[in-house]
């Protein structure tokens, strides 16, 4: 038997998150990442992994684009091939993730909060030890007035930055960045109790062992 691929590789992260199939995957880690008052139920893929244009060679990006029931949008993606410009291009993401939901004639009113999220197997912020940051536009003389601009949110999480055992792992996010950073050696059935306790995890694992 092969061992799991790395769910970082761009194909892996986009067929285990990015297909009609795994959206309660997709869920499950968006909820983990974003701590949102009001939690994402279901969503709406607008670009879901297919297998034939993967196979035809027509797949050429592999991000997920996603909204939900309340107009929220999601752009995700990760990213292992260092790039020191990421911060940049993560703006020109979020601002192209922005201005898709505007159809000709829409009113501007009728934007809704979009979420970027970029995942990252380098260190991208140098001065921040924590794995997990999130940037918005405040008012800088007062740090406040967040909600001026509240069509705006990145996270950047470092993958190489978390550093937890797995006796130390005690959220859904902990479970998820352990996946991402050492799926190639868990197996399902092995795997430590504080990590499949979490069915999306188990879930998740099983999807990569089945990408051969």
């Amino acid at each position: 038997m092969y061992p799991p691929i790395n769910p970082c590789v761009d194909f892996a992260f986009k067929k285990i998150f990015g297909s009609e199939d795994n959206k309660d995957l997709l869920i499950a880690l968006l909820n983990a990442i974003l701590e949102l008052n009001a939690p994402i139920t279901a969503v709406a893929l607008k670009n879901p992994y297919s297998l034939a244009a993967y196979r035809t060679g027509k797949m050429a990006v592999f991000d997920i684009k996603a909204c939900d029931a309340s107009g929220r949008w999601f752009y995700v993606e990760m990213q292992i091939n260092e790039d020191r410009s990421f911060d940049k291009r993560a703006l020109y993401y979020w601002a192209k993730t922005v201005t898709e939901q505007l159809s000709e004639g829409a009113m501007y009113r009728t934007l809704q909060k979009t979420y970027c999220i970029s995942m990252l197997d380098f260190d991208l912020i140098p001065n921040r030890t924590e794995f997990h940051n999130c940037y918005t536009i405040l008012n800088r003389a007062t740090g406040q007035d967040g909600d001026i601009h509240d069509l705006v949110e990145l996270h950047y999480l470092e993958l190489g930055k978390f550093n937890k055992d797995y006796a130390d792992l005690t959220t859904a996010l902990d479970r998820w960045v352990t996946f991402f950073t050492g799926a190639q050696q868990l197996d399902r059935q092995l795997s430590p109790q504080t990590l499949t306790i979490d069915p999306n995890i188990s879930k998740a694992l099983a999807v990569t062992e089945r990408l051969f």
